[in-house]
């Protein structure tokens, strides 16, 4: 929480939060919230847990790396891997 607010003090540009269903089950929401920071970064809340992860390298669509996360969306569906848990998920 601390760095989302960091971010919010200098006012750098953020898109989100996107509040994002997983594996179709209306309880289980990703929030993400992504800065424009040189690397970009996102924020990723679910589960109670939150995590920084990093712009990744990605053929299409956008990739971001981080401890215990790996998020990839295409195509308006993303690709989550949250400690272990893999996931589908879309934009409210």
């Amino acid at each position: 929480m601390q760095f989302v607010a960091a971010l919010q003090r200098t006012r750098i540009a953020a898109r989100g939060p996107f509040n994002m269903v997983c594996n179709d089950k209306p309880s289980n929401v990703l929030s993400a919230q992504f800065f424009e920071t040189d690397p970009p970064t996102a924020r990723f809340t679910y589960d109670e847990r939150a995590v920084t992860a990093f712009i990744a390298r990605s053929g299409s669509g956008s990739r971001y790396e981080g401890p215990n996360v790996s998020y990839w969306e295409h195509q308006g569906e993303a690709s989550v891997v949250w400690f272990g848990q893999t996931m589908k998920c879309r934009t409210r």
